[in-house]
């Protein structure tokens, strides 16, 4: 019964994972593709919104970077200290390792909401810059 149980769990954070990876992978890539955009748009006039745009679009790219390298140090951490002896683990350092892994989680958490929320603002913005030819 306990087998069943773990092998379930690791399903659960293998599917997990992949989609929040999923996710940040087709954000990254939307971004790239609005950050070029907006860019070859704006080759002849730079328009407020465009340049608006721009810095929304590489905002969200450094925030989905952010989750990127906070997801590779998190399983980085659980690696070595499950390639270590977990047993020898002081409470302290349970403490800490529990207390900054909640924080990763939190701020990765907000920064992946952020990308949404950006995403939709850069796309009005191109909506609105094409739709009325706003400079």
């Amino acid at each position: 019964m306990q087998d069943q149980h773990e092998a379930r769990r690791e399903q659960v954070i293998e599917r997990y994972l992949q989609a929040s990876y999923g996710l940040w992978n087709a954000l990254l890539t939307v971004n790239g593709l609005i950050l070029a955009a907006a860019t070859l748009v704006s080759a002849d006039d730079l328009s407020k919104i465009k340049v608006i745009v721009v810095v929304l679009a590489l905002l969200s790219i450094a925030l989905l970077t952010y989750n990127y390298l906070a997801m590779k140090k998190m399983y980085f951490r659980i690696g070595n200290v499950m390639s270590g002896d977990p047993e020898k683990l002081t409470d302290e350092q349970r403490e800490k390792d529990i207390k900054h892994s909640l924080l990763q989680y939190r701020l990765s958490n907000l920064s992946e909401n952020s990308c949404l929320v950006l995403l939709v603002i850069q796309a009005a913005l191109l909506v609105v810059s094409l739709a009325y030819g706003v400079a």
